[in-house]
């Protein structure tokens, strides 16, 4: 068993002494969680973090990990070339210019440009709606349908005017 009396950064924030908790670990070395299978959802937990790597009895900690924070879910097999362009004005001259999958300019970090020696980029495009939760997707479409019809009932006023004066 490793020595717990030390001062480490954990042992002084979690002190184990004044509860009792080291002496209880020193008398059942083998209360360490063995045989425990503990599910764990969270969006920022990070698997090749140190302490997830091994059991106190060197087997595996992380069994399998399920990504729902929807990572992943953007098609980015296709691929691009960057290109250092000599048009673009003075204070983008550190910029590298590569086609989006739409065909719209996207500009990148010289210094990040430059580090990728294969020049090549993947890239993807995800509709805000599909990512936005429900409930703020019905809202936005809401108030842009509003926009919308006031725009044409003025559009249908004007047009109403101007018949009325053409006659």
């Amino acid at each position: 068993m490793k020595d717990l009396s030390g001062e480490s950064f954990l042992s002084s924030t979690v002190p184990k002494g004044p509860i009792q908790a080291l002496k209880f670990l020193q008398d059942n070395p083998d209360y360490d969680g063995r045989g425990v299978k503990v599910a764990i959802l969270d969006t920022g937990v990070d698997p090749g973090a140190a302490g997830l790597q091994k059991t106190t009895t060197g087997g595996v900690k992380v069994i399998d990990i399920r990504d729902s924070t929807g990572a992943g879910d953007v098609d980015t097999s296709k691929t691009v070339n960057a290109e250092l362009r000599t048009d673009l004005p003075d204070d983008e001259k550190s910029y590298a210019v590569l086609k989006g999958i739409r065909g719209n300019d996207l500009k990148i970090c010289r210094s990040i440009f430059e580090s990728n020696t294969a020049n090549t980029w993947h890239v993807g495009q995800k509709s805000l709606y599909d990512i936005l939760p429900r409930r703020l997707v019905h809202r936005l479409q809401a108030q842009s349908l509003k926009k919308i019809k006031k725009k044409h009932n003025m559009a249908i006023e004007k047009a109403q005017q101007e018949l009325k004066e053409w006659k």
